[in-house]
């Protein structure tokens, strides 16, 4: 699977994009088997059939500098329309980029202001998908999200394995908190953390088809 984001770019991968390829090539009878594996940018992702849905592992994930993080608990900041203030922030790659918010009481998710990017500092050298995080309960968050290339999106399948992963990260990585649920816009996604691995699951749903045609070279 290759992935283009809407200002056609190429991303490494999607999380929900691998999910929903998954619902495709089931509902074409072009795979026998609920489980088996895709071929992205970012390396090859095992998908399992759920209720309603898919399942992907993503593999591996990582602080992007992980020797500030641990010292400070954060290792950039960024400044968003809606909020006052630059916010303090926590870098992860999954694969693909991300820069993680965890709002304070006194900034509301709906406030936020996402039609433009927001800033990063220090800069990614690739772009950031970008979260703002806003805690509901013990292992259970709502999520939006500016992706690099695309703006506000109504979900973001690595963004809510990056955001769940930092909120588990800074209350300390309790071990009873390794299954997650992330509101975003368009849903409730899971997210599994298992050490230094992570998965995603959700529903997968399609919503149209459409016929092109390729012009001849």
């Amino acid at each position: 699977m290759d992935y283009r984001n809407a200002d056609g770019s190429l991303a490494e991968m999607c999380g929900n994009g691998t999910r929903v390829f998954a619902e495709y090539l089931r509902s074409r009878g072009l795979v026998a088997s609920e489980q088996f594996a895709i071929a992205t940018r970012a390396g090859v992702k095992e998908m399992v059939a759920v209720p309603h849905g898919w399942a992907v592992e993503l593999g591996q994930w990582r602080l992007a500098r992980e020797e500030e993080a641990e010292r400070r608990g954060m290792d950039s900041v960024v400044q968003v329309h809606g909020s006052p203030d630059p916010l303090p922030a926590l870098s992860l790659d999954l694969g693909n980029p991300h820069t993680v918010v965890a709002l304070p009481p006194s900034v509301h998710l709906g406030s936020l202001e996402l039609h433009e990017a927001p800033h990063v500092d220090p800069h990614p050298e690739h772009g950031s998908n970008v979260e703002f995080v806003h805690a509901i309960e013990h292992a259970h968050i709502s999520m939006r999200v500016h992706e690099r290339g695309s703006g506000e999106t109504r979900s973001c399948g690595t963004g809510a394995a990056a955001a769940a992963i930092a909120t588990w990260w800074w209350g300390g990585k309790p071990e009873g908190q390794l299954d997650w649920k992330v509101d975003v816009l368009g849903g409730t996604l899971g997210v599994h953390i298992k050490g230094d691995e992570v998965a995603l699951s959700g529903p997968a749903q399609l919503v149209a088809d459409g016929e092109v045609d390729l012009p001849q070279r």
